[in-house]
C-alpha cells in the first residue's frame, strides 16, 4: 500500500470519527471545531503509525 492510499485512508476514517465524536459531545460546535479535531485525529494516527515502526527496530 503506498502512501496515498494510507493517508486517503487515514483521511477518511478520521473524518468520520470526528463527526461523530463533535454530534455526540458538542453538537453546537461549529465546523472548524470538527476539522481541528479531524486534523488532530489524522496527527495521531501517524504519530501511533512512527511510534510502532520505531518499536520494531
Amino acid at each position: 500500500m503506498n502512501q496515498l492510499q494510507l493517508f486517503a485512508i487515514r483521511a477518511i476514517v478520521g473524518l468520520v470519527f470526528a463527526i461523530m465524536i463533535t454530534r455526540f459531545f458538542r453538537p453546537e460546535a461549529g465546523v472548524p471545531y470538527m476539522i481541528g479535531l479531524w486534523v488532530i485525529l489524522v496527527g495521531l494516527a501517524y504519530f501511533t503509525g512512527y511510534l510502532r515502526d520505531r518499536k520494531e527496530k
